[in-house]
């Protein structure tokens, strides 16, 4: 029978895979933290099955005898190197299609939250209870603003709906997808833009794009002082996205007005002592994804791709598309 092997995961328990694999495969459970002991577990394996192990490099994957299937149980693929896989004949695939919602949803309440300053008003009235309304810094109707969302993929665009329904304008930063194509989708109200236009014209700006080494920290000193409307700044792509030191300065200076991070650069990431310091900001622990539903969907969705090539058919969600050519 083929082995499938899962060199670690974040569930409570890993039956939906077993249960998806159960006919056509052995599945063997990890945790697995160290480079040697991963060598050691993915040699003979047929599927190799990985959730927040980084990196999976080029020695990890050469060392692969048995595997042309690594399966990431999650968006985000840039823990695997994709070169090395594709020049071993390995396919590499994701799951970009759960969380939508939840991570969607997680953008828009930290946008409101700050907009609203619900935090600060939760934290003013827990040490005042007689704290008034008028004792706050304004808050702003949201009607007529402008977001301008960068990387447009389905979580972007359920985001620019949310936004367009909220009568916010919707500005999209995005290389690989057209303005035709969103207008094809019925999303006309959607305009494409560069990048640097979205930064100096957004009174928010939120980021959903993949990291790549194009987009490493494009939020940085120089890229921030374009900025000319004082955003609110909401990421819930990847950390690697902004710099942070520059992200505190900007928000001292009143470039930026504040912030709402499910990511955030550094290790450990969340105790940047400046970022802390700044009121007008909201920090939530890489959460925007979590749910009971968003995990079982994870799971299954993952199992079903590894079942999928176990049984010779083509996963749904191959990324590293230039192995395809090499395994005809």
């Amino acid at each position: 029978m083929k082995k499938v092997v899962i060199i670690d995961h974040v569930f409570d328990n890993v039956d939906i895979e077993r249960e998806v694999l159960k006919d056509v495969a052995e599945y063997h459970e990890y945790q697995l933290t160290n480079e040697e002991d991963v060598i050691a577990a993915v040699k003979d394996a047929d599927v190799v099955m990985a959730t927040n192990y980084d990196p999976i490099n080029r020695r990890i994957i050469e060392s692969m005898e048995k595997a042309k299937l690594i399966v990431r149980h999650g968006i985000g693929v840039d823990s695997v190197d994709l070169q090395a896989a594709t020049d071993c004949g390995i396919m590499v695939v994701n799951v970009p299609n759960y969380c939508l919602d939840e991570v969607s949803d997680h953008a828009m309440a930290l946008l409101l939250a700050l907009e609203r300053k619900i935090g600060m008003m939760d934290k003013k009235v827990r040490d005042n209870p007689y704290y008034k309304p008028t004792d706050l810094p304004q808050t702003r109707n949201m009607r007529g603003k402008t977001a301008g969302v960068v990387g447009f993929g389905r979580i972007g665009r359920l985001t620019g709906q949310k936004l367009n329904a909220f009568g916010v304008n919707v500005l999209y930063y995005d290389p690989f997808l057209p303005q035709e194509a969103v207008d094809n989708m019925g999303m006309s109200y959607a305009k494409s833009v560069s990048c640097e236009y979205l930064i100096e014209n957004s009174d928010y700006i939120i980021v959903h794009a993949p990291l790549v080494p194009e987009n490493y920290h494009f939020l940085n000193k120089e890229s921030l002082a374009l900025a000319k409307k004082k955003p609110y700044i909401i990421n819930v792509g990847r950390e690697g996205h902004i710099d942070i030191d520059a992200l505190v300065d900007a928000i001292n200076s009143g470039i930026v007005q504040g912030a709402g991070l499910d990511c955030v650069d550094g290790a450990p990431p969340y105790n940047h002592p400046g970022l802390l310091a700044c009121e007008e900001v909201i920090i939530t622990p890489h959460a925007a994804f979590y749910s009971d539903e968003s995990y079982k969907n994870l799971q299954r969705i993952a199992a079903e791709q590894a079942r999928d090539f176990l049984e010779g058919k083509m996963p749904a969600f191959v990324v590293n598309k230039a192995v395809l050519e090499k395994l005809k």
